[in-house]
């Protein structure tokens, strides 16, 4: 019976979470950051972000985001997505050689950092705190973790592709929009 409800659990996890967070501000953020950096620590530093999310979102639930003001998590995401917007918007062709060559590690952190202050307290972490109230808890992580994998791996794809076909500025201004207008949207919803 418990295998059953864990496959089960699993499936309507991923399901439900998948389609939550295709094209949401996860994907367009792997999007965003595969055509700066490396798709592999881009994916490495968002997975863990969400790994970690959901374990929260899992065991801990509503008592741990109680416990966190909400303004303190926007004005968080709201400084890395001004961070990130500015650093592409500031970026110029031919400055590669001069540019600061960032380590993995550093990307990693970078990544992680932007996705789980971003994803704190998002719709995705309601849903898998309510399937989690109902449904065995090992699955909904399992189904939950699994859906946002393959949205940001096909964000990463999307960007990586975009990298090969577009100019690099224009790619860079183009991001640069985005985080920019994530950081307003969190403004306004936090604040306004």
């Amino acid at each position: 019976m418990s295998e059953i409800s864990l496959v089960s659990s699993t499936i309507i996890s991923f399901v439900a979470v998948f389609f939550a967070e295709f094209g949401d501000k996860s994907q367009l953020i792997c999007i965003a950051l595969a055509t700066t950096y490396a798709a592999r620590a881009v994916l490495i530093g968002a997975t863990s972000a969400f790994v970690l999310l959901n374990i929260f979102a899992v065991i801990i639930g509503s008592t741990f985001a109680a416990h966190i003001p909400n303004t303190l998590v926007a004005t968080v995401a709201i400084t890395l997505f001004s961070y990130f917007g500015i650093s592409a918007l500031l970026y110029k062709e031919g400055e590669e050689n001069n540019d600061v060559v960032l380590s993995n590690e550093s990307i990693i952190i970078g990544v992680f950092s932007l996705v789980f202050f971003a994803e704190l307290g998002d719709k995705t972490q309601f849903t898998i705190m309510s399937l989690s109230a109902t449904k065995d808890a090992i699955g909904v992580w399992l189904g939950s973790t699994l859906a946002v994998i393959c949205t940001s791996a096909l964000g990463i794809y999307a960007g990586t592709l975009l990298f090969e076909k577009v100019k690099k500025t224009t790619l860079h201004r183009v991001t640069g929009l985005i985080f920019l207008t994530l950081a307003a949207i969190t403004l306004y919803r936090y604040f306004y």
